[in-house]
């Protein structure tokens, strides 16, 4: 990002939170918000635990996690929502 008029847009994990939730995330040079909460679906649970263990914190999504998001995101943009 070159100015503040400049965002990026991108998905992480909060294990903060129990159980972990997915988080898109708007950002520019001066601040990040916090644009949409999920719940992490239990599906995914056991591989990012398998990945990152108990540690608690913001992480990148696992391989599991993108390929789910993906294919939620190509649903829904073919759904005409």
């Amino acid at each position: 990002m070159r100015s503040k008029e400049d965002f990026s847009h991108y998905f992480v994990v909060d294990s903060w939170e129990s159980p972990s939730v997915i988080r898109l995330i708007r950002r520019n040079s001066e601040q990040a918000d916090s644009l949409f909460e999920l719940p992490m679906p239990k599906e995914l649970l056991d591989d990012f635990y398998a990945e990152h263990g108990n540690w608690r914190g913001i992480s990148a999504p696992t391989k599991a996690l993108k390929d789910w998001l993906k294919q939620a995101l190509e649903q829904e943009k073919n759904s005409g929502a």
